[in-house]
């Protein structure tokens, strides 16, 4: 199911062509203009370049920092499993 979707970043109207339902992309769009109108308040440069530059850092920074986060709950959750399993082994 190809949808085409309309959206608009920094000024610019694309069409996209997404098997992901339109209000997951615009979601998306939100979420990417959000951080780019952050930017374009605290930086002193008007090049659209600069400001979708910054703008991927700081999503990348938040995709990396969900990663750590989502690895040591895993983690977390990988250790009291095994434990548990342990205690249930002992119990036999």
């Amino acid at each position: 199911m190809n949808e085409t979707v309309n959206i608009e970043i920094l000024g610019h109207k694309y069409r996209l062509k997404s098997d992901v339902d339109e209000e997951h992309i615009h979601k998306l769009v939100h979420y990417v203009n959000n951080h780019i109108d952050e930017i374009l308040k605290k930086s002193k440069t008007d090049k659209n370049i600069d400001v979708v530059i910054l703008a991927i850092l700081n999503i990348a920074d938040d995709f990396f920092r969900l990663k750590k986060e989502m690895d040591l709950f895993q983690e977390n959750f990988k250790n009291r499993f095994d434990k548990l399993i342990e205690s249930i082994d002992s119990q036999e």
